[in-house]
């Protein structure tokens, strides 16, 4: 009897004593949650015939329910074997169990299964000597003084990434005994294990199963034939190690995310189903001709030729309108082996559209019968096409713009993807929050359940195969990742094909490599033959070839890479919000994705370590918090997060709607909305590692600049003086099924006293398909006055609820009143004879040491936060994180400013050198720069304190060079020269004059 390795099904006897074999994908295996959901589906579609009243009320819902719930427990007592539950293991370090016989032996220790070793504290304990799989780029963890308590037993502590308490890698083996029924005789029987970790091997009893090691798709074993009903000992080894080079940083194995683990961790089941059966379904919608192609495998496995009739139908499965699809009846006939059948399903002048905006879902049912039995298949899909037109990308025709995030594996809790639907939908559920309608699985593929989350809540996926062919990989060279990557392409179209989330695909990440393109070329060009049911690129970030259906590349954001190194537009250019990216449109002849645009830093929230109790313990940011108390710096922790979130939100801000103005961009893919917690510890979302806000910013705020609909303002400068007009054009960004209807933007400027300066409306009218539309100009002259002042120019669309935008503008006098500073205060750039001599008289000196600072206590502000992380980056000029200062202390009566860094500190933070303050124990700068928490030193642009008799001053930023077009910089060294003169003046800490001497020498 010939096997098919790639099916998953399930008998059933009824209580009427027919057959029914249930098949879920074919290949994939049964799932009670998309049974349950084909059968409210079913129940569903009634409300043709049944009042909506009474098909939505919660009787009615909770009886549908509870009878798929009763005839799942019915499936499960059948011909389906679930096989979680305590397992034997034994670890396998040298690699000795096969020819020592292992399959022979019985396993005394216990665990649980789905899990994974370190999910059941199983393995070694982390320490110096542990193999881990990622580039660790920085070697002074194992000498750096700093880290010497966390280098022993028992305290070891990384910086890199979140670790596991207990940490295995090598084979590790596992068993169980199982029951064949007497009911499965001359079946297929069929060992389906989804989720495992890496390769696997399979023995029933000594009877060799074979071998595994897609990292996508379940592993799938076929018992032979004279596996009998009986009683049997099912053995199975994985292994974990880096068999296959994939990139030691791919998410898909690599410990900077989901951590290399050892175990299975989704469905394990044994099942049987006849011997003429549906191998395979592969459903191809065609909106044009409002058809639904069925491509379908047959599998004839008796040795004699079967003839029966094929019913295929189809019916809405998530929505409130239902729609059900006029069903078709073949005759088919078989002789022994698997033949292919491909038929078309007229899916009516009525039917429903998936979308981000309306993501309705199929259940398309197909019933093969004959002799005696019936064999039922169900498979999900949604009647959409995704594609590309121009720059743009189409949803079934209408325009979409990618507004993107990526997940890389980042599972601190579980330890490992999860393969449960409703985790992933909390995930969609949460982007969509935030305005988001794509995701980015980063260098993996993600399980079943993400693609059905993702088809309940339309959102689009970009897969990827595996692969980060950099760190010295090449890829195309002939070596076993080209192979593997080919072949895993296949397995994961085959199994999440019909998706209609599934949208886009590229083999991985920056793939280096002189034969690269040439590889990737023939990639795209073969799965764009083969499959039109999504759009392909070669590779995430490089290399760009001719085939690519969309390009992704370094470019289209804020941060570039040039022979400056890392430039930022933000940093290099005054405060404005009129750029875009659309120079770099023309040179790309499809869509443009900007790629992993963001990556901006926040410090960490110490307050998450207890929030670590899963598998991964946040040993990173114990690292931290310990440097940060040693520094005094302990009790600033939570000032540090809150500043330093701000400066992130507002350069998100930044970069999105940049984005958003690009007229011709397909979209961008954040790097992230959520916290990367490997290569160093990149802490660049607005999230936590666990989806969890952090408390600077909200759902609220971001979708203000990044939604289907969003409110422009192209304004030339946000820093501006009282003679100068704000100018502001302002625009509507719309990416909705529908254009807009006709609506009134209103807009007023606040003054930092919360009372109206100035109000106004524009008519808006929406202008067929077109996507973006200047609605009208503002301009406002600011009143003449000596006040500096922070304004807020808020826009919102009328009736609308949540379309609104707002913008903080600074104005400052042109004119500032003369300042009697010399007679009163000596200002000097050293700590010279003549003010020592008025510090020991008294006096007040006000020390500027810009120029002169001392390079061994210097270190290089900006005005944008680290970027990705200082110690994967540590070359990047900027290791600040933004200022922190007290709005409340009077030196800023006369300079507006917030806790945290907002666009009027451009031209100070962009022209200063941050003083290390680490010498001084006691002293906070009343102008402090948030370090990188890789270093965490005390940093101050202004300092004050109490110096012999007298009182001192300390700044460092750039008070000279064309002060008076720095309007910002003039008017912060005014208000000094004022609070000098005040009262308010007084230092509580005290320095000796000597100890000042070093920042100059």
């Amino acid at each position: 009897m010939k096997t098919n390795e790639d099916q998953s099904f399930t008998l059933i006897k009824m209580h009427d004593g027919t057959t029914m074999s249930i098949i879920h994908k074919g290949y994939r295996g049964f799932r009670a949650f998309s049974l349950a959901s084909y059968l409210m589906g079913k129940l569903i579609s009634l409300s043709t015939v049944i009042p909506d009243k009474i098909i939505h009320s919660p009787v009615f819902l909770f009886s549908g329910i509870l009878a798929c719930c009763m005839f799942l427990q019915q499936c499960g007592k059948a011909d389906y074997a679930d096989l979680s539950g305590s397992w034997g293991y034994r670890l396998d370090p040298l690699n000795a169990g096969v020819e020592e016989g292992w399959m022979h032996q019985e396993f005394g220790q216990k665990l649980q299964l789905p899990g994974t070793l370190a999910g059941n504290g199983i393995g070694e304990e982390v320490s110096v000597q542990t193999q881990w799989i990622g580039k660790i780029i920085d070697s002074a963890f194992w000498f750096d003084a700093k880290y010497e308590a966390y280098r022993s037993d028992g305290k070891y502590r990384v910086p890199f990434w979140l670790a596991p308490e207990k940490f295995y890698t090598g084979p590790a083996w596992y068993q169980r005994e199982i029951v064949i029924p007497e009911g499965w005789r001359d079946k297929q029987l069929q060992l389906e294990l989804e989720l495992c970790h890496w390769f696997t091997d399979a023995w029933i009893d000594t009877v060799y199963l074979g071998q595994r090691n897609s990292l996508a798709t379940p592993h799938r074993y076929t018992l032979p034939e004279t596996i009998l009903p009986g009683r049997y000992r099912l053995t199975l080894r994985i292994d974990n190690s880096y068999l296959i080079p994939m990139g030691i940083n791919a998410h898909s194995v690599s410990d900077n995310t989901q951590g290399n683990w050892n175990g299975i961790v989704g469905e394990m089941t044994l099942a049987s189903r006849p011997e003429v059966s549906i191998d395979d379904i592969q459903l191809y919608p065609d909106l044009a001709s409002k058809s639904l192609q069925v491509r379908m495998k047959i599998g004839n496995y008796s040795g004699d030729a079967f003839s029966g009739t094929l019913t295929l139908s189809a019916a809405s499965s998530n929505t409130g309108t239902a729609h059900q699809v006029q069903p078709v009846k073949k005759v088919v006939c078989i002789e022994n082996g698997v033949k292919e059948y491909i038929y078309e399903l007229n899916m009516g002048h009525d039917f429903l559209e998936w979308s981000e905006w309306s993501p309705a879902v199929y259940t398309l049912k197909a019933t093969l019968a004959g002799e005696g039995a019936e064999f039922n298949a169900w498979e999900t899909f949604g009647m959409s096409e995704f594609t590309t037109e121009g720059t743009g990308f189409r949803i079934n025709g209408q325009p979409t713009f990618l507004r993107g995030t990526l997940e890389c594996s980042i599972f601190p809790i579980e330890g490992h993807p999860p393969a449960d639907v409703e985790k992933w939908k909390r995930i969609f559920s949460i982007i969509r929050e935030y305005g988001l309608n794509h995701m980015r699985f980063h260098s993996w593929c993600p399980p079943e359940a993400a693609f059905e989350a993702a088809d309940l809540l339309g959102i689009y996926l970009q897969v990827e195969c595996g692969g980060w062919a950099t760190q010295g990989l090449k890829l195309g060279d002939g070596t076993a990742m080209d192979d593997y990557i080919m072949e895993e392409s296949k397995r994961i179209v085959r199994e999440y094909g019909n998706h209609p989330s599934f949208c886009m695909m590229a083999y991985g990440n920056e793939a280096d490599g002189e034969n690269a393109a040439s590889y990737l070329e023939e990639f795209v060009r073969y799965w764009k033959e083969k499959d039109q049911r999504r759009v392909y690129t070669s590779s995430a970030g490089w290399p760009v070839t001719d085939e690519n259906q969309f390009f992704s590349t370094l470019q289209g954001r804020i941060q570039e890479w040039n022979e400056r190194g890392s430039t930022y537009y933000i940093e290099d250019n005054p405060p404005t919000t009129a750029f875009d990216f659309e120079n770099i449109i023309g040179n790309y002849a499809g869509p443009f994705v900007s790629h992993e645009p963001g990556q901006w830093c926040a410090f960490p929230d110490l307050k998450e370590i207890d929030h670590y109790t899963g598998v991964y313990k946040a040993g990173n940011f114990e690292l931290f918090r310990a440097e940060l108390e040693d520094k005094g710096m302990l009790h600033q922790a939570e000032d540090f997060l809150m500043a330093s979130g701000r400066l992130q939100t507002l350069c998100y801000k930044a970069e999105i709607e940049a984005a958003l103005r690009t007229r011709g961009l397909g979209g961008f893919q954040l790097l992230d909305l959520h916290d990367f917690p490997g290569q160093g510890t990149a802490l660049v979302g607005a999230l936590n590692a666990m989806w969890e806000e952090k408390g600077y910013t909200d759902a609220g705020e971001y979708r203000q600049f990044c939604d289907t609909t969003v409110i422009l303002a192209s304004i030339p400068s946000l820093v501006l003086t009282t003679d100068d007009t704000l100018e502001a054009e302002i625009e509507m960004v719309h990416f909705g099924s529908k254009p807009l209807p006709p609506g009134i933007i209103h807009w007023e400027i606040i003054g930092n006293n919360g009372k109206q300066v100035a109000v106004g409306h524009f008519a808006y009218e929406p202008d067929g398909q077109l996507n973006r539309k200047t609605v009208g100009i503002i301009q406002h002259f600011f009143q003449q006055t000596d006040t500096p002042s922070m304004y807020r120019l808020d826009l919102n669309l009328a009736g609308s609820g949540h379309i609104a935008n707002s913008w903080d503008i600074f104005v400052f006098p042109e004119i500032l009143p003369d300042s009697d500073l010399a007679a009163d205060i000596h200002y000097c750039k050293t700590l010279d004879k003549e003010a020592l001599q008025v510090l020991r008289k008294g006096g007040t000196v006000w020390l500027d040491v810009y120029d002169g600072l001392n390079d061994a206590y210097a270190a290089k502000t900006g005005f944008t936060p680290v970027y990705w992380n200082t110690l994967t980056f540590n070359s990047q000029a900027i290791h600040t994180m933004g200022v922190l200062c007290d709005p409340d202390q009077p030196l800023f009566n006369k300079f507006p400013t917030q806790m945290h860094t907002n666009w009027q500190w451009w031209d100070i933070v962009t022209n200063a050198k941050a003083m290390i303050l680490d010498q001084y124990d006691g002293i906070m700068p009343l102008v402090q720069m948030i370090d990188s928490y890789h270093s965490n030193r005390k940093l101050g642009l202004i300092f004050e304190a109490k110096c012999g008799n007298g009182k001192l001053l300390v700044s460092s930023f750039d008070l000279s060079s064309n002060i008076d077009g720095r309007p910002a910089t003039r008017q912060m060294k005014y208000a000094i020269e004022k609070y000098l003169l005040s009262a308010d003046f007084n230092p509580v800490w005290e320095v000796n004059p000597n100890g000042i001497d070093m920042l100059t020498e």
